[in-house]
């Protein structure tokens, strides 16, 4: 079994339709920051079937906008490991220079700490990863919809053309049985 699961939920266009990504991108408030936190979960299940090709860029759009947010999280959490990491070495050297017990249990806490941050960092780091796989994902039917979309514009245009060719053997099949009948 790989790292991720298939992806099974159906797309909840409504949702997706609700968020302007162009003002949550504006947005300094934690409530639309939790609401884009929590959709990262809900985003990373679905699997983008039956949406328009404005469904799918409003729903490409969204993913990289939690993919920011995720990402601004994996370096919040680097600099506050970071500082972790500062903090142990300058207990170290105190303890090298004849620390005492309250330093070593500061550095068991600052140990804690560290193991804590980085699987915090980690599965930030494996959420973004799959948010990216989502996104090309959906990068890549995003492109295959616009194929689709211009084979059907180039059917209709030829079909039209059919109908524009056949509208004066029509009227003319018209003008005969007018005459026929009268």
């Amino acid at each position: 079994m790989g790292r991720f699961k298939a992806k099974r939920r159906p797309v909840d266009w409504p949702l997706v339709r609700s968020v302007v990504v162009d003002q949550m991108m504006l947005s300094d408030n934690d409530a639309d920051m939790k609401r884009l936190d929590d959709m990262c979960d809900v985003i990373a299940e679905w699997e983008p079937r039956n949406g328009t090709r404005r469904d799918i860029v409003d729903l490409f759009r969204l993913t990289q906008l939690v993919m920011e947010l995720k990402n601004q999280d994996v370096l919040e959490l680097e600099r506050a490991l970071s500082e972790c990491e500062k903090e142990l070495e300058e207990s170290r050297k105190l303890l090298g220079a004849g620390g005492n017990l309250a330093l070593q249990s500061e550095i068991r806490e600052l140990h804690r700490r560290i193991q804590h941050l980085e699987t915090q960092t980690k599965l930030q780091a494996d959420t973004l990863w799959e948010e990216k796989q989502t996104s090309q994902t959906m990068g890549k039917e995003l492109g295959d919809s616009r194929a689709r979309v211009q084979e059907l514009e180039a059917q209709l245009k030829t079909q039209e053309a059919m109908l524009q060719d056949y509208k004066p053997h029509i009227e003319i099949q018209r003008i005969s049985l007018n005459a026929n009948q009268t």
